[in-house]
């Protein structure tokens, strides 16, 4: 943490800030908010005009939260459909390896008969001779 010293509404207040440079935008944009309701509404008390400043600057940080939520769960989502993409191609390429398999095995098991069948003719020739 460190000391800062910044002026709000001519008022100078010290701060214990852990990211000064964050805390003296923040300070920037209040300044900026009270002018520029100062200058639409002349009459205000300089207390109305921070309060104006920061209701707006809140309704700045809830809109942003809401945006937050919404993104998070749109990457919820489509994390959900990657796992179930991924899972579903993982399923369909063991499917189709293994139908591999079962073609080469139909395949061997198809050369096996033959050649068993080759050997009965050649022994059935060799039984007539």
């Amino acid at each position: 943490m460190q000391s800062l010293k910044v002026r709000i509404l001519s008022e100078e207040y010290a701060f214990r800030a852990e990211n000064p440079e964050l805390t003296r935008a923040a300070v920037e944009e209040v300044n900026r908010l009270i002018g520029e309701y100062r200058q639409k509404v002349s009459d205000y008390s300089p207390v109305r005009l921070a309060v104006l400043a920061a209701t707006s600057l809140a309704e700045k940080v809830l809109e942003h939260e809401q945006r937050l939520h919404a993104i998070q769960k749109e990457v919820e989502r489509l994390n959900r459909y990657i796992t179930t993409t991924i899972e579903e191609s993982y399923l369909e390429s063991r499917k189709q390896d293994e139908q591999i398999r079962l073609s080469e095995s139909e395949k061997d098991l198809a050369e096996a008969i033959q050649s068993v069948q080759q050997n009965t003719t050649i022994a059935n020739q060799a039984e007539q001779a």
